[in-house]
């Protein structure tokens, strides 16, 4: 009787010390799997076609677009929220050099932005980026599909 319970007592043991660790390595992947999906690849400044658009997309949420059009740059300044390659741009003022326009003003809230991102394979001074709600550059060029920007 005394062995039965003895192994009994084993098995139980065996048991808890099984779950204890599955569940160890379940919240391991659980926060991998956040973190890469929080882990924002596009932190730096790039450029597409000659600096004619430049999009810089910095640490601390904000981030910043450029395009030159003709002799005026236009750009779009805001914050950002991120998700799998994916930014959520909260513009928060919009303008030239000539005229800005703040977006908190503007009476069906703040303008929103999203653009998609992707890394090139083994190259991490590119990127692609699109979004359907830049213009046209000043050739053309649309970012409604994927163009790629490099590292400035």
């Amino acid at each position: 009787m005394e062995g039965s319970r003895r192994a009994g007592e084993k098995a139980l043991k065996e048991t808890g010390n099984f779950f204890k660790d599955l569940g160890k390595k379940i919240g391991s992947d659980a926060k991998d799997a956040v973190d890469e999906a929080n882990d924002v690849k596009c932190i730096g400044k790039w450029g597409f076609n000659k600096k004619t658009t430049t999009i810089e997309v910095k640490e601390n949420g904000r981030i910043e677009i450029r395009q030159k059009q003709g002799s005026d740059t236009y750009f779009w300044k805001g914050s950002y929220t991120s998700s799998l390659k994916m930014l959520t741009m909260t513009v928060e003022s919009e303008g030239t050099s000539s005229w800005t326009v703040s977006n908190d003003t503007k009476s069906d809230g703040p303008k929103k932005m999203r653009i998609m991102y992707s890394t090139i394979k083994d190259d991490s001074n590119a990127m692609k980026f699109s979004c359907s709600d830049i213009p046209d550059d000043a050739d053309g060029n649309s970012f409604s599909s994927a163009k790629i920007f490099t590292k400035l």
